[in-house]
């Protein structure tokens, strides 16, 4: 592949820091565009546009971009209510996706998580496959769909449920399979990189065991 430009949502956040890291070491990549409410960590080669992600009409020049990366997420607790939880990990996303889209964009690589589906009775899982199933309706010639399991790295914020399940998993990922081991944020940036420039085209599922092999 020649060089390509790249856009992100969600460069503040766990998984988005470390993507941005590796992107801007990445000399695949001409362009790199990083759209967030908030400054994301200065990086001499990445573009950070600051604005509200429902902002933009789709005629701005950084959708011109062959791949968009997302890393956007929440939890219902911290957007403060279910509505604001699919407003920022469901409509976010689809908006930004089709903007995209619209102007050529190929490619979407998306972390979701694992268990996402239309039966689980968690709000959480039904959104995120919510996300999944309507992004394979834009017609991205390639949608690579990451679902890890428990995200670990440290965070900015403090989210107790994790604190304990990176303790629990301190002992128990050598015994845990790796369908469900805790992965680490930068191999799940490095694993959506890996996809961005995989030939492969069609909708793509990277499993949790997939992104610890990578």
């Amino acid at each position: 592949m020649n060089t390509q430009r790249a856009l992100v949502i969600g460069g503040t956040g766990l998984v988005g820091s470390h993507l941005l890291d590796l992107l801007n070491a990445n000399t695949s990549y001409s362009t790199i565009y990083a759209l967030s409410r908030r400054p994301c960590p200065a990086h001499g080669r990445i573009v950070n546009i600051i604005t509200e992600l429902d902002a933009p009409s789709g005629n701005e020049d950084y959708f011109d971009v062959d791949v968009v990366f997302c890393a956007l997420g929440s939890t219902i607790k911290k957007a403060g209510s279910q509505e604001e939880f699919r407003r920022i990990d469901y409509e976010l996303p689809m908006h930004i996706a089709r903007l995209a889209k619209a102007q050529g964009a190929k490619r979407f690589v998306l972390v979701s998580s694992i268990g996402a589906g239309p039966d689980s009775k968690y709000f959480y899982l039904q959104v995120k496959y919510a996300l999944e199933r309507d992004l394979a309706t834009l017609g991205f010639e390639q949608l690579s769909i990451l679902q890890p399991s428990l995200i670990t790295g440290d965070r900015k914020e403090f989210r107790l449920g994790e604190l304990i399940s990176r303790v629990l998993m301190k002992y128990l990922n050598p015994l845990t399979p790796k369908s469900y081991r805790g992965v680490h944020a930068r191999s799940i940036a490095a694993s959506m990189i890996k996809e961005a420039r995989n030939e492969a085209t069609g909708v793509r599922h990277v499993s949790n065991a997939d992104i610890l092999t990578a």
